[in-house]
């Protein structure tokens, strides 16, 4: 070809190769070829494509999703692509959660160690005016809940991978029920000291949040994870703003005259 306008584009449809030296998904109409691309645009701004090169390069496409490609590198100078293994996890999965029962259960245990926290807000201070406490006394043992979950939740993290998200999680409800059978003896023992201890104790039992979070990162599909993640923290959340309503009757039920249990 001589590159003028007046050139007529040679017949790739029928013949890929009818120009010559020129081969790939497209033909230039000056005579140069380019290989990389599925177009290109000539000397006088026309393309000319190669459909049958172009129909090789979806096939080898749809080879490459499969997983059937080379492991790598070039093949004839094209550049290889892969599907990210996240995003066909995600299409195999779908929407669905991998463990929905454990899911459940989950969420039940992050309530039970929020609810220990929520539900003993309305008894706290008339306990710590019962044992002869005051305001300082008051902020160490709600304090001491939060130190006691900042101190087992590392431990809780590496429990988890030794010993699995059940065996791990049955600790800290059974350190739940301890400290609530603390609790109840805080009048009995009428020491400010006690009722610090059983809120750590309370703290401890309680601090699986990482543990339940990584649980529903390993079971729910990626596209919904966040969702997932969403009702989990909306169950804790319920587990302590909701749950002092519970305590708050409890306590008023009983403190009433004659039903035998005093203010603490």
């Amino acid at each position: 070809m001589d590159g003028s306008s007046s050139t007529s584009p040679p017949d790739l449809l029928s013949s890929p190769n009818a120009s010559g030296p020129a081969t790939g998904y497209v033909h230039m109409e000056d005579g140069q070829a380019n290989t990389n691309h599925v177009g290109g645009i000539g000397s006088s701004g026309l393309v000319h494509f190669d459909s049958i090169a172009l129909d090789k390069a979806r096939a080898d496409d749809r080879h490459r999703f499969d997983g059937m490609g080379a492991a790598g590198g070039d093949r004839d100078g094209e550049q290889q692509t892969y599907a990210d293994p996240s995003i066909l996890s995600s299409v195999l999965t779908a929407d669905c959660i991998s463990d929905p029962v454990g899911f459940y259960v989950v969420c039940f245990v992050v309530l039970i160690g929020d609810m220990s926290r929520g539900c003993m807000f309305p008894t706290l201070w008339p306990l710590v005016e019962s044992i002869g406490g005051n305001s300082v006394t008051l902020g160490y043992a709600v304090a001491a809940f939060s130190f006691g979950r900042i101190l087992i939740s590392p431990v809780f993290g590496s429990w988890s991978h030794r010993h699995g998200y059940s065996r791990t999680l049955a600790a800290s409800v059974s350190i739940i029920f301890v400290g609530t059978l603390l609790y109840a003896q805080v009048v009995n023992v009428g020491r400010p000291e006690f009722l610090i201890l059983a809120q750590m104790v309370l703290g401890v039992g309680s601090g699986t949040l990482g543990v339940t979070r990584g649980f529903v990162a390993d079971v729910t599909p990626v596209r919904n994870r966040t969702t997932y993640m969403a009702w989990l923290t909306a169950v804790q959340y319920a587990g302590f703003t909701v749950t002092p309503l519970i305590g708050a009757g409890f306590y008023r039920f009983f403190s009433q005259e004659g039903r035998g249990i005093n203010a603490g």
